[in-house]
């Protein structure tokens, strides 16, 4: 086939990415290839005077922001252990610092101090591996002070606009209780507890005044919307917006949430996930600009992210990306109205020759809707095609959305139809769907798998003896029920750092999980009182059942799947004598982050799928 897409097109790093503006507006941060590896570079706002600010390593920067107009900050990891440092750079001298030298330890930054601009509050487990601190740290002097030393076992903190610890957040398994105190000198009181189970309540940001929050919660609702709360008097005062549909407050922020002026200290914007992405105005001067840019890039159905700002909001960058493209960046004057492409992420991939990514739904056995996205091959009538059915990770907190995929694309491209399923307990989708997965992995969870294969083969699209099922992290785990709890179903399957006996995933989660250990006991099974739930959805333990050819692939240095949990049931596969093709990367985490592991990973995908389920392949 003439029209594929080589695999090093579509999973290489972009040319150049991540445009982020300095505080003063002067200059642009961003990522850019060199000896593939994404590195830290600088330009001015003109286009001039670009530099390099860090060497290509072991690994890409993986993600980077401003600390002062002087310095900038990144962070990384050490082959995917997920142990993050923060490191400075200065501009002037090039000179790179590691803000926190912390063996063993991670640090992630939360937010920027509102009353020293040099200094982010951060939360780092350096005082004890299975408890999150919070501290500030200033990007000078990389002096750390501890703003509170978490003895309670709370997951999660809020400050108001005098960078002073406010709230403090718990979760029992069922509940997320929140608890307050009015100054520093105090101690954490209760001050909230939702009426029902499982009911969200997350905090955005205080308000102007330093009294109200504005929280993401369902408020006895079964989805979540955006509320105003009183902190005094524990009472929901006014609701900012609400959908009847899909949860507006989400639990990961790629996926949305409210985003700030910090200049005015008030929301702006409302994005959130339905079908498609949605963004709503709160504020006149940033909905004209959110529309004025919409009108410029002029294109049927896109998603427009704000990414970064000067302190005086006049300078904005942008990212603009559809189903058929990854971002194309711009940086807007919001002052002479000029709007300037900075890069087309893809621009060496043809847009026209990609597949579209439809929104479809489905019921699933016991009558739920069940939303979805099918991406088809677009060369070719969607008739009787080899499918791939690609159920993403979490389970919990996470759910698919509409825009670009790289690996929907690579599958379509080589001729097969992509199912990507939002089975129960995706994020976005209500309390009551959120809870109807509850130590149901292997059970209705996967069953929600299969009635869209079931699906694909009633509409005509998919051949029923061609269907393989594939993904990663928990989409590795489904990946391992499905081709064993549905020998029947599925031709071949391939499983991506995915776990395959629930006892030692259980037993071996990173100790600063270790405050969600409840939590992870009620939705997946506890390790003493569920033993009979947890062996039977087990992979592993009816491995004897698996009898169609497989790909696994692991992560050395992964902290939430460890290598064990694929090496136990190649080894079993191997064992009964199956087909398994095994690959372990010492330099990996949880997932291939490294281009050339990529270009490995997904060569090996070509090869397998079109050797098992008929697609075309480059090779």
């Amino acid at each position: 086939m003439s029209n594929i897409i080589p695999v090093r097109e579509l999973f290489r790093n972009p040319a150049v990415r991540s445009f982020i503006v300095s505080p003063d507006g002067n200059r642009l941060a961003f990522l850019k290839n060199t000896n593939n590896r994404m590195t830290l570079h600088i330009r001015n706002s003109d286009g001039s005077g670009e530099r390099m600010l860090t060497p290509p390593g072991e690994r890409d920067i993986a993600s980077f922001f401003w600390g002062n107009e002087d310095v900038v900050l990144f962070i990384q990891d050490s082959g995917g252990d997920e142990n993050y440092h923060i490191y400075s750079v200065s501009i002037k001298s090039g000179e790179i610092q590691d803000l926190t030298p912390f063996a063993d330890a991670r640090t992630l930054p939360e937010k920027r101090s509102y009353t020293d601009f040099n200094k982010f509050i951060v939360t780092s487990n350096k005082r004890s591996p299975a408890v999150m601190d919070l501290y500030s740290l200033d990007c000078v002097s990389g002096v750390m002070n501890l703003l509170y030393e978490n003895n309670n076992g709370f997951i999660g903190f809020g400050t108001d606009y005098l960078d002073v610890v406010r709230l403090a957040f718990s979760n029992d398994g069922v509940r997320t209780s929140v608890f307050h105190r009015n100054n520093a000198s105090e101690e954490f009181t209760p001050l909230f507890t939702p009426d029902g189970a499982n009911e969200k309540f997350g905090i955005f940001g205080f308000a102007a005044d330093n009294r109200h929050i504005y929280a993401g919660a369902n408020n006895g609702h079964d989805k979540s919307g955006i509320y105003l709360f009183d902190t005094e008097t524990a009472q929901f005062t006014e609701e900012i917006y609400y959908d009847n549909e899909f949860d507006v407050a989400l639990d990961m922020p790629n996926l949305g949430g409210l985003r700030f002026s910090r200049k005015n200290k008030k929301p702006v914007i409302i994005q959130y996930q339905r079908d498609y992405p949605v963004a709503i105005a709160l504020d006149t001067y940033w909905g004209d600009m959110y529309r004025e840019v919409e009108r410029r890039i002029a294109e049927p159905r896109i998603d427009i992210v704000h990414t970064s700002c000067n302190t005086d909001e006049t300078l904005f960058t942008f990212a603009v990306s559809s189903d058929s493209h990854t971002d194309d960046e711009y940086l807007y004057d919001a002052t002479t109205k000029q709007l300037a492409l900075l890069v087309r992420q893809s621009e060496h991939l043809s847009r026209i020759k990609m597949a579209k990514m439809l929104p479809v739904n489905y019921k699933s056995r016991d009558g739920r809707k069940i939303s979805a996205y099918l991406t088809l091959p677009s060369d070719k009538e969607p008739n009787n095609l080899p499918a791939i059915i690609h159920p993403h990770g979490g389970p919990n907190h996470v759910r698919d959305v509409w825009g670009w995929n790289a690996l929907a694309q690579f599958l379509a491209n080589r001729g097969y139809a992509v199912l990507q399923p939002n089975y129960r307990g995706s994020d976005g989708y209500g309390k009551e769907f959120f809870e109807i997965c509850f130590k149901q992995w292997g059970r209705t969870m996967q069953d929600d798998l299969t009635d869209g294969a079931i699906w694909l083969v009633e509409q005509g699209i998919a051949d029923e003896n061609r269907i393989g099922i594939m993904g990663g992290s928990y989409g590795g785990y489904a990946t391992l029920a499905g081709v064993t709890f549905t020998p029947d179903i599925y031709c071949c399957g391939i499983s991506i750092v995915g776990p395959s006996n629930l006892f030692t995933f259980l037993n071996s989660i990173p100790p600063y999980w270790e405050p969600l250990r409840q939590a992870m006991y009620e939705r997946i099974g506890h390790l003493e009182n569920d033993k009979e739930l947890l062996y039977n959805a087990s992979p592993l333990f009816f491995a004897d059942n698996i009898r169609v050819p497989m790909l696994i692939a692991q992560g050395a240095n992964d902290p939430r799947v460890k290598q064990a949990e694929s090496e136990q049931i190649v080894a079993k596969l191997r064992e009964n004598d199956k087909y398994v093709e095994y690959i372990l990367k010492e330099n990996e985490g949880h997932g291939f982050h490294n281009e050339e592991n990529r270009f490995e990973l997904y060569e090996a995908v070509e090869r397998f799928l079109a050797k098992f389920l008929g697609g075309y392949s480059a090779t």
